[in-house]
């Protein structure tokens, strides 16, 4: 590999803004000149082309989820580093960490170990069924009429001007507003839940800055505390939101999900079913007020939405990679991994991959694997909430269209990414939206 893409890729997993802003021609070269790639300063392999990231990401015997959505940590952290090191080794050897390597761990985890996300196999399949009970298509398509509904009346509340930021006007609280019902939040409490989605959103970066900021602490706390109480009045008094399935279904008979894992199960579906939809409904409103000739299709064509949404999914993956550890020396097309092998699956790149999708870089609404995409993972950890995140965008997008005349993006616009190697959205999306 060229010391130009090496320079490239660790600017990827520094986050540093102009790879941020605009990753996809990295990945293009990746994929062409070395599409596994050992990035030297963290000791990451980026996985790029879409057969290595399904190879890997269905192989849950031999590569760990533990590290998931926690990635590298930066050179001047070597102790953290080192601690993350030893947790890696302990958990390839099946082994509890000990000591001070624990306990660091442990202060860098929290709250992450018991996320579904970074479940391995046997306890991600029982916790996993739980979830899956409560998604099915049908019970998600029951939902269709509060998710119309509730976007209905955020468009409603679009000032008369026509300017708006996307984001805080729409893009967040549509998703903020239906995880908050699912879990059967309380109005006093949802602001502090869509808030805190909304601070998550926007630094998304290595894990010793989620560290060191205690900026937002309380309202993370407050969330924390109320799914707390949440899951001790539901098990007394069991409703039909997610939190009361949690903790009134069996895994086993007469075994139940502990609080501990309840509360991480829920902070997870609260984080994932926010984020990665927020970011999706702003990268596909970037994509239609960008093309007026999509747009027009889109309002004449309405049929169409759900192949657009498939569309914006695998061109602006809002999850642009997920982490897996290698738990044992193994091999992936020729390129050796030890044991204790840190690599990102980037789906953002195996979705533009050429030997999967033709003309990767554009949007067709006729392509014939349309939903081949790996936006929502692959595997075992194939997000549980993706028919959700389907319904809730092609919804949007329908009520949009049809109570809108014209969509573009407003000159003020400064398109800034997120400061993130795992997630990808822009910090704020102003339009200049003509009303009927």
């Amino acid at each position: 590999m060229s010391n130009a893409l090496e320079r490239r890729a660790a600017a990827w997993i520094n986050t540093e803004p102009e790879i941020v802003n605009d990753p996809y021609p990295l990945w293009a070269d990746l994929r062409e000149h070395c599409p596994i790639v050992h990035e030297p300063g963290h000791g990451v392999w980026l996985v790029t082309r879409y057969e290595d990231c399904r190879t890997i990401a269905r192989d849950a015997d031999t590569w760990s989820s533990v590290l998931a959505a926690m990635g590298p940590i930066r050179g001047e952290h070597l102790p953290a580093v080192e601690a993350m090191r030893a947790h890696v080794d302990q958990v390839c050897r099946g082994k509890e960490v000990q000591g001070t390597a624990g306990d660091l761990i442990d202060a860098a985890l929290r709250d992450q170990t018991d996320r579904l996300q970074h479940n391995d196999p046997p306890d991600y399949g029982r916790y996993r069924s739980l979830i899956s009970r409560w998604f099915t298509p049908k019970r998600v398509a029951d939902l269709e009429p509060m998710v119309r509904e509730t976007a209905i009346a955020l468009i409603e509340q679009f000032p008369a001007s026509g300017q708006v930021e996307f984001l805080g006007a729409f893009a967040g609280p549509l998703p903020g507003s239906i995880i908050a019902d699912l879990l059967d939040v309380p109005l006093a409490n949802r602001q502090d839940f869509i808030e805190w989605d909304n601070v998550i959103a926007g630094n998304t970066r290595l894990v010793e800055d989620r560290l060191a900021s205690r900026k937002h602490e309380d309202r993370r706390q407050r969330v924390l505390d109320w799914m707390a109480d949440a899951i001790a009045q539901r098990r007394r008094e069991p409703g039909t939101d997610l939190i009361s399935l949690l903790v009134s279904s069996e895994l086993e008979p007469g075994e139940y999900v502990t609080d501990r894992h309840a509360q991480g199960i829920a902070f997870t579906f609260h984080v994932g079913g926010q984020e990665t939809t927020s970011k999706l409904f702003t990268s596909a409103m970037r994509l239609l007020a960008e093309d007026p000739e999509l747009q027009a299709t889109l309002r004449t064509e309405p049929q169409l939405i759900p192949a657009f949404v498939e569309e914006a999914l695998r061109i602006q993956s809002p999850t642009q990679g997920l982490f897996r550890v290698a738990r044992v020396d193994t091999e992936v097309n020729g390129t050796q991994f030890p044991a204790g092998a840190l690599v990102q699956l980037v789906w953002g790149s195996a979705n533009r991959d050429e030997a999967v999708f033709g003309a990767p870089d554009r949007i067709d609404l006729a392509r014939p694997n349309i939903r081949s995409h790996l936006a929502f993972g692959h595997g075992i950890h194939l997000c549980p909430g993706n028919h959700l995140a389907r319904l809730e965008a092609v919804v949007a997008f329908e009520e949009l269209l049809a109570r809108t005349d014209d969509l573009v993006l407003a000159t003020s616009n400064t398109l800034e990414y997120m400061a993130s190697h795992i997630m990808r959205g822009v910090r704020r999306l102003d339009l200049e939206i003509q009303l009927p």
